[in-house]
């Protein structure tokens, strides 16, 4: 199975199409500790999509977030230049970012 594919389809929002490949990733969570299932999908500039999910370590710092599980997957690939990433949980309370991971996002 192909851990990415391509972005063809004009008729379906890129918006939409992420957060769908981003939720499918959720599926994928190992998160027994907090139960807290998170998934991420990535566009690289070329269309590519690579997804991730949170895996957690029962040492709480060693767990690894969905975004830099996808981001890690596309790096280890070839990619380094983005497009989109969309991230997706069902806390009704909301989400909140890692803000050290977002700082690798940006660099």
């Amino acid at each position: 199975m192909a851990l990415q594919e391509n972005y063809q389809r004009e008729d379906e929002p890129l918006a939409k199409v992420l957060v769908l490949r981003s939720l499918e990733a959720k599926e994928k969570s190992y998160s027994p500790y907090s139960r807290f299932r998170v998934g991420a999908a990535l566009m690289t500039q070329d269309g590519k999509i690579f997804t991730g999910c949170n895996v957690e370590n029962a040492v709480y710092p060693l767990g690894i977030c969905a975004e830099q599980t996808a981001i890690v997957k596309a790096v280890s690939e070839g990619y380094r230049s983005f497009k989109a990433i969309a991230i997706s949980s069902l806390e009704k309370n909301g989400m909140y970012f890692c803000l050290n991971l977002m700082a690798r996002i940006r660099r």
